[in-house]
């Protein structure tokens, strides 16, 4: 089942829970301020600045917290059952490196990243996005960040203030990120220039989830 999926809203009761049924190690990693709630752990690069995030740290009370790097991860081969991963790898300095670390320690896992699109619109600084992300037959490519900082916020404040915006965000959701799930392992790709390969079959893919 490894590859791109449709996540149709952001109610993860439904959506996400189902991918990690019966499953007892769970690690959030990247956790920030919106940790994933069904996580038993959670992981933070960062766990007392906010440089690369808009508010504190969050940790569910009870749960266990592990400062920990994405790309050096604290846990033993194939210890985590089911890894969560949510707007952290476009900001790490070796996505290779990254995703090794992923595939070794997790068993499966749900992988989420703005995608290039969102990036078209929201524009973010190779100082914050490092890498724009994209999904090739079901495969993780990497390049680099190519944007700068323009439209001086334009849909930034757009989402913050209109819900039909936010709506329509959500209802089309998989143009606008990178909805990625794994089984064991997955193929990923760090490329030095920022070219994509788009596959046109894929979309009959997304088109029958959607009316599946």
């Amino acid at each position: 089942m490894t590859g791109r999926i449709h996540i149709k809203s952001l109610s993860y009761n439904s959506q996400i829970k189902g991918l990690h049924e019966n499953c007892r190690v769970i690690a959030d990693i990247g956790c920030g301020d919106h940790p994933y709630e069904e996580a038993t752990i959670f992981v933070d690069k960062f766990p007392e600045t906010n440089n690369q995030r808009g508010s504190d740290l969050v940790v569910p009370a009870g749960k266990k917290f592990v400062h920990g790097d994405i790309e050096n991860l604290p846990f033993g081969d194939k210890e985590i059952d089911f890894l969560h991963c949510r707007y952290v790898l476009e900001h790490v300095e070796n996505p290779a490196r990254a995703c090794q670390e992923i595939i070794r320690v997790a068993k499966r896992g749900y992988l989420e990243t703005p995608s290039i699109f969102w990036m078209f619109l929201f524009r973010r600084s190779h100082n914050k996005h490092r890498w724009i992300i994209n999904i090739e037959n079901n495969k993780l490519v990497f390049v680099p960040n190519f944007f700068s900082d323009t439209f001086n916020g334009f849909f930034d404040n757009w989402w913050a203030r209109d819900p039909k915006f936010r709506e329509l965000m959500f209802s089309d959701y998989i143009h606008f990120f990178n909805c990625f799930y794994f089984e064991n392992d997955f193929a990923f790709e760090v490329r030095e220039k920022p070219v994509f390969v788009f596959d046109p079959t894929e979309q009959s893919s997304i088109n029958s989830q959607l009316s599946g």
